[in-house]
């Protein structure tokens, strides 16, 4: 039988080196440190996919075009009837009411002591004036021109001194659409600001309209598969 010698008896008791303590301890930080990694890495991938799918972009947007831009001012009674139909209405009630007293009347004994009246037509009274509501219409007319159908529009209606172009105010609006790829879409929103009330002493002179120049600006475009499109400042 062969003997072993005790130096090679040694030898084979001591660990290899795939099971060594300070190879167990490397591989517990490299594990560690992968977990960590893993989330991280992850959370900076899909930051970057949201990102990507945003746009930013100095010039108008290629797929959307503002065919027409307008304002008008409108007036509005708090206390009027938004019925069309009221008067009608009223005029078939009362024409009613007398075709039921002529025939109970038909039907009525002989000899009663009194004797009901006709119904007469209702009495309109002359209204007395009262204090309007005064509010402005901006609208803007859009078209797609592009291959996705677009759910959201954020758009600027702004007013420009004429002679040096710059912005002397704007209303910044978000409208919620359904435009598909070649529909055109009218969009409007209803405010008590009027459109500037900035004015320049050499604009005095003229016209309310004319004391300004006016421009409609996409700012923001959102799509119906979660990309988006929007103006980067200037």
């Amino acid at each position: 039988m062969a003997q072993v010698a005790p130096f090679d008896a040694i030898k084979h008791l001591t660990a290899p080196d795939d099971i060594r303590p300070d190879t167990i301890a490397e591989r517990s930080i490299h594990m560690k440190t992968a977990r960590l990694i893993t989330p991280l890495t992850i959370a900076l991938l899909l930051t970057a996919s949201v990102i990507a799918q945003e746009v930013a972009d100095t010039s108008n947007p290629k797929d959307l075009l503002v065919v027409e831009k307008s304002w008008r001012k409108e007036l509005l009674d708090p206390k009027r009837n938004t019925n069309p139909l009221r008067p009608n209405e009223e005029l078939m009630s009362t024409t009613r009411q007398q075709k039921e007293f002529l025939k109970n009347r038909d039907n009525a004994l002989p000899n009663q002591p009194t004797e009901p009246r006709m119904p007469a037509p209702p009495i309109r009274s002359v209204t007395p004036a009262r204090e309007m509501w005064e509010y402005y219409v901006y609208e803007i007319k859009v078209q797609n021109v592009g291959e996705k159908t677009i759910k959201q529009i954020d758009w600027a209606y702004q007013f420009l001194d004429p002679d040096t172009q710059l912005v002397k105010e704007q209303r910044k609006i978000a409208s919620r659409v359904k435009l598909a790829p070649g529909k055109t879409q009218v969009i409007e929103q209803r405010s008590t600001r009027k459109p500037t009330v900035v004015v320049n002493a050499n604009q005095l002179g003229k016209k309310y309209r004319d004391q300004f120049t006016e421009r409609a600006v996409i700012t923001r475009i959102v799509y119906t598969d979660g990309s988006a499109w929007r103006r980067r400042p200037e």
